[in-house]
C-alpha cells in the first residue's frame, strides 16, 4: 500500500511540474558546482503585470466597441448592423487572450551563475536548460518593461557566436549585468 501511495504522489508531483527530469538536472548542477549560485527571479509581479496588461487591452477593445456602437447609427443611419461590430471586437479579444499562457512563464524560471558559465531552466510543458560559458559571451542586452522598471526586474539576453541565451524575469537585472561584465573582463581580459 505504501509503495502504491508513493508512486501516486510521485506521479502527481511530476504532473504538477514540481518533480521532473529537467528540475533534477538543474538541482544536480547546483549541487556539483559549489561556485554556481542561483539568482533571484521575480515570479509573481510579472504575472500580475501581464494580467493587468491584458485587462487594459481588453478594456480598450470594449471601450472602442461602445463608442462605435453609439456613433455608428448617427453616421450610417438605422441600417447599421451590429454583427460587423461584434466581429470587430471578437477577433482582437481572441488575439489578446492568446497571450494568456505567457502570463505564467515567470513561475517556472530558474537561473544560476558561476565564474565559468550561466545556466537557465525555463518552461512548464516544454522545459529547457540553456548553458553558456562566460568566455563565449560577445554581447549583453538588458530589457525591462515599465512594470519591470517600477519593480526592478528585467530580462537579460546573452549573445555568443553560436546563438544566445535569455535569462527572463531576473531581479536587479542591472546588478546582474555588472556582475556578468566583471566576469567577462576577468575571463577574457577586456
Amino acid at each position: 500500500m505504501y509503495i502504491m501511495k508513493f508512486k501516486f504522489t510521485s506521479f502527481i508531483l511530476r504532473i504538477l511540474g514540481l518533480r521532473s527530469c529537467i528540475n533534477s538536472i538543474f538541482n544536480k548542477l547546483l549541487k556539483q558546482d559549489a561556485k554556481l549560485k542561483e539568482l533571484k527571479v521575480s515570479r509573481y509581479l510579472p504575472v500580475l503585470g501581464f494580467i493587468l496588461e491584458l485587462i487594459v487591452e481588453i478594456g480598450g477593445i470594449f471601450t472602442v466597441y461602445l463608442v462605435i456602437e453609439q456613433l455608428a447609427p448617427i453616421f450610417v443611419g438605422k441600417s447599421f448592423n451590429n454583427n460587423f461590430l461584434y466581429s470587430m471586437v471578437f477577433l482582437p479579444t481572441v488575439t489578446s487572450l492568446k497571450k494568456l499562457p505567457e502570463t505564467t512563464k515567470s513561475l517556472f524560471v530558474r537561473v544560476a551563475i558561476s565564474d565559468e558559465y550561466i545556466i537557465c531552466k525555463r518552461g512548464y510543458f516544454r522545459k529547457f536548460i540553456d548553458k553558456l560559458y562566460i568566455k563565449h559571451i560577445d554581447n549583453i542586452e538588458v530589457r525591462t518593461t515599465l512594470w519591470g522598471e517600477w519593480f526592478n526586474y528585467g530580462t537579460i539576453t546573452l549573445y555568443s557566436f553560436g546563438g544566445s541565451i535569455t535569462l527572463p524575469f531576473l531581479k536587479n537585472p542591472h546588478k546582474v549585468y555588472i556582475k556578468i561584465k566583471r566576469l567577462m573582463k576577468e575571463r577574457n581580459g577586456f
